[in-house]
């Protein structure tokens, strides 16, 4: 009888299975590239301790974000709440979290640990968080990490002693949930057993979607592997995109940028360029650039024209 129901079920599914999508003339499924957790794999954290963990998945057609997964645990290592906060088991164990969306799986080993002697405390930026580009409106979790041994573990700050200075963001003192709240630098700190630690970060303009290619000024013949670089008006790096075999470029650049140079082209070609009819030098971009409009998502930047060393372009206007 076990048999027959086990039979009976599988063949349900396998009837909803080839069901699914029967209504999308035809269209393609979108699915779940990759999903990665903001905590590395083989992580080490103190008993009792809480880790406030986020997904980062990509889909099949281009797209990205945060998301909201299924949590499980594998091993008697804590618990773990449907938004992905977890605590850890009040004695010594191992085991594994794991993110379940759309099908797609993905876990992080799980080492908890009775802590001993701390010391070389250090405030930590999650898995996912660039602590020198963290857009505008962001919200991200931080950190706190001290040596207990030879081991670098998880440890709680003490309650309520989460801090950010600089004025751009706002920090939730118990959890570390950081939201940016104006361009500019600052830093996260953390107080534990009267010891204090800080991160410096960089809040900067939100991203947009750019795109463009780089092809030989005069053959028009794609050039891969160059880097376009955009800046902010102050001069800092708020992007850097790469040309693939095709000579396509496209990705996020920080809506602060102001000016873009190439940072590096493939043997055989000028560091020089032209853009939207303006020429520009790489090295020593400071000396060489001209303003260009501040990037809107979805506008397509057009051609980026580099000059092969035996077809030099006439001197860039400006460009001492």
């Amino acid at each position: 009888m076990t048999r027959i129901l086990l039979f009976a079920l599988l063949l349900g599914l396998l009837v909803v299975a080839g069901c699914g999508g029967g209504g999308g003339g035809g269209g393609s499924t979108i699915t779940v590239t990759s999903l990665t957790l903001s905590i590395p794999d083989n992580s080490t954290v103190a008993t009792g301790g809480v880790l406030h963990i986020k997904a980062f998945a990509t889909y099949s057609n281009g797209t990205s974000g945060y998301v909201n997964p299924s949590w499980g645990l594998v091993g008697a290592i804590g618990s773990i709440g449907p938004d992905g906060t977890f605590t850890a088991a009040a004695s010594a164990a191992a085991g594994t979290i794991v993110a379940t969306l759309s099908g797609f799986i993905t876990n992080v080993s799980i080492s908890v640990v009775v802590p001993g002697a701390l010391s070389n405390y250090a405030v930590v930026a999650s898995n996912l968080t660039n602590p020198n580009d963290i857009g505008l409106g962001d919200k991200h979790f931080f950190y706190l990490m001290a040596m207990s041994g030879a081991q670098t573990i998880y440890v709680n700050p003490d309650a309520g002693s989460w801090s950010v200075s600089g004025g751009v963001a706002t920090i939730d003192a118990n959890t570390g949930e950081l939201t940016a709240t104006s361009s500019g630098d600052g830093s996260v700190s953390a107080l534990h057993n009267s010891a204090a630690s800080s991160l410096p970060i960089r809040v900067t303009a939100p991203k947009v979607s750019v795109t463009g290619s780089t092809v030989e000024f005069s053959s028009f013949v794609a050039i891969a592997g160059a880097q376009v670089v955009f800046l902010d008006s102050a001069g800092n790096e708020v992007g850097r995109l790469t040309s693939d075999s095709g000579g396509q470029f496209s990705g996020l650049v920080s809506q602060s940028a102001t000016d873009m140079y190439v940072d590096s082209v493939p043997a055989g070609y000028h560091a020089e360029f032209r853009y939207q009819s303006i020429y520009y030098y790489t090295g020593d971009p400071a000396n060489c650039k001209a303003p260009i409009a501040a990037p809107t998502s979805g506008k397509n930047y057009g051609n980026v024209y580099l000059f092969s060393t035996n077809n030099p372009p006439p001197p860039p206007p400006n460009c001492g």
